[in-house]
């Protein structure tokens, strides 16, 4: 179940990566130590390479993220990544329409 969920939540790998990197992007230094993100970038960029079907790799990078930020399995269904997600997504969409906006 949580395979096929993570994968449902995204349309493709790319929109998976953007919504990891707009995460780090608020949380690198704050919340994490940077080198908690740099595993985090080496494996998202280690499934870019890798020929395996999209669903796949979005589960394993939606599952090293969890993994590293310590979100327990138990607690998908309510999890604050599955809740930050539609928010992460938003910020994407605002950005990709104002390019003039600068965070």
């Amino acid at each position: 179940m949580i395979k096929s969920s993570w994968a449902k939540m995204f349309t493709d790998y790319r929109e998976a990566k953007m919504v990891i990197v707009e995460l780090e992007y608020e949380r690198r230094g704050h919340y994490e130590q940077p080198y908690v993100w740099d595993g985090i970038i080496e494996r998202m960029n280690q499934l870019e390479r890798e020929d395996i079907p999209e669903s796949k790799k979005i589960h394993l990078l939606m599952t090293t993220v969890s993994r590293q930020l310590l979100l327990p399995p138990e607690m998908f269904p309510k999890s604050w990544l599955m809740q930050k997600i539609p928010e992460l997504k938003d910020m994407i969409s605002y950005y990709k329409k104002n390019p003039e906006e600068k965070r």
